[in-house]
Formats: C-alpha cells, structure tokens, sequence
C-alpha cells in the first residue's frame, strides 16, 4: 500500500532527525559536564531540571502528546547525562 509505505518513510524521517537532535543534546551536555568539573560544580541542578521540565510541560500542553510521556522520556534523558556526567569526573 502506497500511502502506508510513504507515512512509514515519514516516520524514518522523523526517527532519524530526533537521534541527530539527541546526539547533538549529549555533545552539548558533555560539555556541560566537563565545564562542571573543571569549576568544581555539582553534577546536578535541580534548579534547572525544574525549569526544563517546566518549559517542556508547559510546550506539550499545545500538542497532542501526553505530558506525562514528555516527562518520562526527559527524565531519562537526564538520568543518561547525569550518569554521563558522573563517568567525566
């Protein structure tokens, strides 16, 4: 089926830009890190965990996505450059 094969196509499409998007995250967020240990700064800000969630939350509401599910796949984008973090220093 044509139509299927092309919403299938769009869909890689997507894929792959958000894993180019979320590789672009990482190298910015080792820098991050790296920054933080040459400062001697802790490893977390709750602070600014607050505010992505904030604004993320916040962005969701006018889309169709579930804010949980923006929550629960930032949280563990966190987690990751926190445990990134953590192998930095």
């Amino acid at each position: 089926m044509k139509q299927l094969e092309t919403l299938r196509n769009r869909i890689d499409n997507i894929d792959n830009n958000i894993l180019t998007l979320l590789a672009q995250r990482f190298e910015v967020s080792t820098q991050i890190g790296v920054l933080k240990q040459k400062k001697q700064l802790k490893l977390t800000d709750k602070k600014r965990e607050a505010e992505i969630f904030k604004r993320l939350l916040a962005m969701s509401k006018n889309t169709s996505l579930n804010p949980m599910l923006v929550k629960k796949i930032f949280r563990s984008i966190i987690d990751e450059v926190i445990k990134n973090h953590k192998n930095i220093t």
